[in-house]
């Protein structure tokens, strides 16, 4: 991720955000993550925990357990590789919730899952 000119290397998980928000090229053949318009409307890290508020967009994918997923997993992926962070709270346009719309609690900080895909 590129730094904007004048920027720390403390912005960089917030530059990463950003730049997973803005999802991959259209020439990629890659499909983001992250719904359409999403915006970060807050971002803090206090003490390894990196809170972050999005926009209602980010709700937007009308449902389903493998965008939801991929939601959840691409945030917590992306902000824990970065040493200062071990949690991430997520918070929609500025309020708690308890949970997103198919049912993935949000209520307490979230952790990086062990895997991102499992085998049975």
């Amino acid at each position: 991720v590129a730094l904007p000119s004048g920027s720390s290397e403390s912005d960089l998980p917030q530059a990463a955000i950003k730049a997973l928000l803005a999802g991959p090229s259209q020439d990629s053949g890659l499909t983001g993550t992250i719904w359409p318009n999403t915006m970060l409307r807050d971002f803090k890290i206090n003490q390894g925990l990196a809170t972050v508020d999005l926009s209602k967009e980010a709700v937007g994918y009308g449902g389903g357990t493998t965008a939801e997923a991929a939601l959840v997993s691409s945030l917590l992926y992306t902000l824990t590789q970065f040493e200062e962070i071990d949690r991430v709270q997520l918070i929609i346009e500025g309020q708690a919730r308890d949970y997103l719309p198919e049912g993935t609690a949000i209520d307490l900080p979230l952790v990086r899952p062990e895997q991102i895909n499992f085998r049975y």
